[in-house]
């Protein structure tokens, strides 16, 4: 557009500027226009120029960060002394802007870059400042000229903000360069300025601003082409009606707690989104504003709200474009406010809690404690400060978690809990247990028939105190396949429990293991003890030991941290029999192993001259064969009790009948062990004379397509495990020996722990318990080693599983059935 001679004098005569820049220093000599004191004509061996402008938010005013600046038809003219000429060295159309944000007073040159816009109609366009910064902008390249040719300069552009609202001052100015690329030095020999105009306050309508270095005089004398009637006009740009496509909001932070639910602790949140590039955001919620915001030139946008109550709140956006047009509403995003803590969690009982029942002292130094809290919430189990594990409450609010192996002594477990939203409750209460020391079956007797039980002869040196080394074989020991023997000697703060070493049962990465071929005589009842350790710092999820007779594992033992002494019973063949010591398949990938010493294994008795006695016959439980319960073939049902049997504390006994391709081994009905997600089982109890021996018997099974990894039994006696088994996937009949106690003893099968979440389980069927009838042998056993007996029928039971169904006869002479005695671990009693 044009500008008035008149006009143009104003803006480059000092003190007529329409207003002042914000945060500039009031002694900057361009504060209030530069219009006196520059250097008017270059130095005789310049030979470039180049014309720019500054736009600042008014002294005074605030800033109008979601404003638009929009500049055209910038030229820069030189004089030519000698002809009188003025020569257009710039011009928009072809160099275009740029420029950037800087701080207000140029502190150190610091600013952040300027995104610049072209319009269609060959304006360009970009952000007003924002608080603190200007918009300082320039050709995209200089103009030049001769060499001592050029007395004066002229520049003007054409201004104008989109929004009514903003106060914006804008000026235009020219530097002389030394030539078209010289760099910027800080000391301006480069570039020395040469002036600028007036302040000029900037509306809705383009306004020309100019500067000319000349004398006013002079310069009316020889106007430049813009001032004699040469003008361009101002673009003309068609209307704009079009609504901006719907913005969207893509996420809330900060998103606390569970990321991803919509559910946060924080009152004050963070929305960002897309939408159309410099539009105006509006943000809702319900037909309320919430505040708004400018989307960037890249079209992403954030808006932080006040404090929100807790509860629920959905967001919605729209977009307004420069031309006011609106979008349709964007689709809403909800989050859920939540600053209430949970109230404390509870611990409300542990399991198993041996001797008596509520004393809070037990033998078992791995505990299952169970409570409540608030539903969904992680539940965090502390001793002390020390976090035990995790869990989560259920729907109903009930959570369990088993601890790793506990030392002896007394322990305060304490909980807490966060929820969804992260926010954290207070502690609960303690719960006091006292864990005590394992009751030892009796050290065995006789003369140790394995060679080198306490590791002491390597077949190569001696290891000396605080050395290990790495065998394939030492004397009367072989490596199993793959494997290595690791022996330690007073090494990582352990000595060993007998002698000098000891072993570690984890070498590298193979499964690692041992054994030893020892002869046996055919039928003869052997005692096999060894002591074991936790590897310091570990426990039995990564140091367990796998015991095996003849290849079939006997038991799996997770030792404690202290030395600790474990007995079996093993039968021999009359050949040569092998013991085996190995890793738990799952744990051999990691060089950390059980600690082991102290192997013997010694004939119980003599072997036996007759066999052992006839069980009886009267089966002492009701309902063995679960017939009492009405069920169609293809049918089944669950209960909380049926005659004789009781659904454990949770559980719920479930029964088939000719289900599932599977028929019962006795009767129509028999049960499945996992009903839904809990854990399940069943009990009976039963009157029984002191000290009796009884004979235990049942049927089990895999449930169809599924292995003992789901499908195991726990035999609990007195609610002590005697055993577990994992079925086979046909009927076999199972045996076990348990001792009366004079009352009422408690028959108990129930799922392993960690089986209890997926509804499969094993299937079981004709559970029967009769006396078993007493004999000389046993009458003489008795009275040669009363004192030793008596012993062992307080600390231990003798439970055997039998490899293949029994139904009749005597068990010790069946010489093809092997016997493997459950482990009587110390915790178990």
């Amino acid at each position: 557009m044009g500008i008035s001679l008149s006009e143009l004098i104003k803006q480059n005569t000092l003190g007529q500027s329409e207003g002042y820049p914000d945060g500039v220093p009031h002694s900057y000599n361009w504060y209030k226009g530069w219009n006196p004191d520059g250097l008017l004509t270059p130095p005789a061996d310049f030979t470039a120029v180049e014309g720019w402008a500054q736009v600042y938010t008014e002294e005074g005013a605030p800033a109008s960060p979601n404003t638009n600046v929009e500049v055209a038809n910038a030229k820069t003219y030189v004089h030519i002394k000698e002809t009188g000429q003025w020569l257009l060295v710039q011009d928009q159309s072809q160099l275009g802007i740029a420029g950037g944000h800087f701080v207000t007073d140029f502190s150190g040159n610091s600013g952040y870059p300027m995104q610049v816009t072209t319009l269609a109609s060959g304006a360009v366009s970009f952000d007003a400042p924002s608080t603190g910064y200007n918009d300082h902008f320039w050709y995209g390249a200089r103009g030049t000229y001769a060499a001592g040719t050029v007395d004066g300069v002229y520049v003007q552009m054409d201004m104008r903000q989109t929004d009514p609202n903003a106060n914006l001052v804008g000026m235009v100015g020219v530097d002389w360069w030394r030539n078209a690329s010289a760099p910027y030095l800080d000391d301006h020999s480069n570039n020395p300025g040469v002036g600028g105009s007036n302040w000029v306050e900037l509306s809705t309508q383009w306004k020309t601003i100019g500067y000319y270095s000349m004398s006013t005089a002079a310069f009316q004398a020889n106007l430049p082409p813009p001032l004699l009637g040469s003008t361009q006009p101002p673009p003309v740009e068609a209307p704009d009606m079009v609504a901006p496509a719907s913005p969207k909001i893509v996420a809330i932070t900060p998103d606390a707690g569970t990321v991803g639910d919509q559910v946060t602790n924080a009152k004050q949140l963070t929305l960002s989104g897309t939408a159309e590039a410099g539009s105006t955001i509006k943000v809702f919620e319900g037909s309320t504003v919430i505040g708004t915001a400018k989307a960037n030139a890249s079209g992403t946008w954030s808006l932080t709200t006040a404090q929100l109550a807790d509860g629920n709140h959905t967001f919605t956006a729209t977009a307004t474009n420069a031309a006011g047009n609106v979008s349709p509403q964007s689709a809403s995003l909800a989050m859920r406010v939540d600053t209430l803590a949970p109230v404390a969690p509870s611990i409300t009982a542990f399991t198993p809690d041996t001797g008596t029942v509520g004393d809070k002292v037990t033998n078992v130094s791995q505990l299952t404690l169970t409570g409540t809290a608030e539903a969904g919430s992680t539940v965090k189990v502390l001793e002390g400060t020390s976090v035990l594990g995790t869990t989560q409450a259920n729907a109903a609010g009930a959570w369990s978690l088993t601890t790793a192996q506990l030392a002896v002594g007394n322990h305060a477990f304490t909980a807490m809990a966060t929820d969804a939203a992260g926010n954290v409750g207070t502690k609960s209460n303690a719960l006091n247990v006292t864990v005590s020391e394992p009751l030892i079956s009796p050290p065995a007797n006789g003369k140790n028939l394995l060679v080198n039980g306490s590791f002491e002869t390597t077949d190569s040196s001696p290891l000396g105190e605080g050395r290990w080394g790495a065998y394939k074989s030492i004397s009367g020991w072989t490596a199993i396949s793959g494997g290595t023997i690791e022996l330690w000697n007073n090494l990582n703060g352990v000595r060993a429990s007998d002698g000098g070493n000891f072993g570690e049962l984890d070498y590298l990465g193979a499964r690692d293991g041992f054994y030893q071929d020892v002869k046996t005589v055919a039928g003869q009842v052997y005692q096999l003890s060894f002591d074991a350790r936790s590897r310091p710092g570990f426990t039995g999820a990564t140091c367990s030991i796998e015991v095996l007779w003849n290849d079939s594992v006997i038991a799996t033992v997770p030792p404690g941290s202290n030395w600790t002494n474990y007995d079996f019973n093993v039968v021999g063949t009359g050949s040569n029999d092998r013991l085996t010591f190995r890793e738990v398949a799952s744990q051999g990938s990691d060089g950390l192993g059980a600690l082991y010493d102290n192997i013997e294994l010694t004939a119980a008795t003599a072997a036996p001259t007759t066999p052992l006695p006839e069980i009886g016959d009267k089966n002492l439980l009701t309902n063995g064969s679960f017939e009492s319960s009405s069920l169609a073939p293809g049918g089944w049902a669950g209960f909380d009790a049926i005659p004789g049997w009781h659904a454990i504390s949770g559980g719920t006994i479930e029964l088939w009948n000719n289900l599932n391709g599977v028929t019962a081994s006795d009767g129509g009905n028999y049960g499945e062990l996992d009903y839904l997600g809990a854990r399940d089982g069943l009990y009976q109890d039963v009157k029984t004379v002191a000290g009796q021996q009884y004979a235990l018997s049942f049927d089990a099974r895999s449930r169809p397509g599924f292995s003992d990894s789901t499908c195991s039994v726990e035999v609990l006696w007195n609610g002590s495990v005697v055993g577990v088994v994992p079925p086979d996937a046909d009927w076999k009949n199972y045996d076990f020996t348990v001792t009366g106690t004079g009352g009422q003893d408690r028959l108990t099968f129930r799922e392993v722990a960690n089986q209890g979440g997926d509804g499969l389980g094993a299937l079981y069927d004709n559970v029967s318990l009769v006396a078993k009838q007493a004999n000389p042998a046993s009458a003489s056993m008795l009275s040669s080693a009363s004192q030793a007996v008596a012993l062992m029928n307080q600390y231990t039971a003798t439970d055997a599983i039998t490899t293949g169904a029994v139904t009749s006869g005597p068990l010790a002479t069946d010489t093809t059935t092997l016997l493997s005695q459950t482990l009587s671990l110390p915790a178990q009693h």
